[in-house]
């Protein structure tokens, strides 16, 4: 990968109708052969824009190939792998939904959809303005109102997407919804399967059955997903320090915390951190002008 341009502001919050999104980040750059990943899984939505052919990502035998022109939305924690051939100009950004979502149904897939010539014409022109760092706040709306644009299609193509803005894919499941909240709502503390269980009133072994059958996953993974979650948000902020984040996970020893890290997302912290330096540096020099 090279030519990489970042700018990150947390302040970006859509107006539309729920489900509001929030921009995490924005990265332009040009890919080449380096983007070859065999598992890209993220606590955070992405949308991809494309100036060339030739980059792909993929999941098991299924395939979704980035065509020039059209946006692409990926869901949180969809685990997939991508490869690149040539070199490709690409508009990443990364983005939240106002479910605060841990979790996305396992049947959701990547969704894209042409733009119209004015729409694509823009994230152009975005996209060359963060290579030149002259982004601002006006490109970020038109960013913005693209991802809802994108999310309106995929609403109104696919039952799947459709159920999970509406925010209905979740199961109703009220010990579902406990576990849910306990995972997402406690910060400070190395959370255990045993005292989850013992929060939500049952056994660990019902727990584990529950979670696996309503949300494939087992409990220890959704406690993970919320420390991967919050861990990757203070990194992106940059206003705490690498102990300290490992203390707001829940984790005593930073060292330990930073194998846990790297087991989970491929990168050490540090490194996570460290590639969003030069973005962080602009929105708070921006911040002070």
């Amino acid at each position: 990968m090279e030519d990489q341009n970042f700018f990150v502001d947390k302040s970006l919050y859509s107006p539309a109708p729920p489900p509001a999104i929030v921009l995490r980040s924005v990265n332009s750059t040009t890919l080449t052969s380096d983007w070859k990943w065999t598992n890209l899984q993220r606590p955070f939505f992405r949308l991809y824009f494309n100036e060339q052919k030739g980059a792909v990502i993929s999941y098991k035998k299924e395939r979704w190939p980035i065509q020039p022109g059209e946006a692409m939305v990926i869901p949180a924690w969809f685990p997939f792998a991508s490869q690149c051939r040539g070199q490709v100009r690409h508009l990443a950004a990364h983005f939240d939904l106002d479910h605060g979502l841990t979790m996305t149904p396992a049947s959701l897939r990547p969704f894209s959809h042409p733009l119209d010539k004015t729409m694509a014409e823009q994230l152009q022109r975005l996209s060359e303005k963060l290579k030149h760092r002259k982004a601002n706040g006006s490109d970020y709306l038109i960013l913005n109102s693209c991802i809802a644009q994108t999310l309106a299609h995929a609403y109104i193509q696919d039952q799947v997407w459709q159920s999970m803005l509406d925010g209905a894919s979740l199961p109703s499941s009220s010990l579902v919804q406990a576990s849910l909240s306990f995972a997402m709502t406690v910060e400070g503390h190395y959370l255990s399967v045993d005292e989850m269980a013992a929060h939500v009133g049952v056994s660990t072994g019902h727990l584990r059955r529950h979670l696996q059958q309503h949300l494939g996953i087992s409990p220890l993974e959704l406690l993970n997903r919320h420390r991967l979650r919050q861990a990757c948000l203070h990194l992106r902020s940059g206003l705490k320090t690498l102990a300290e984040i490992s203390k707001a996970c829940g984790f005593d020893d930073r060292h330990y915390f930073s194998r846990w890290f790297r087991k989970h997302m491929a990168v050490t912290p540090s490194s996570y951190r460290d590639g969003m330096h030069s973005e962080r540096h602009y929105a708070f020099s921006q911040k002070n002008d």
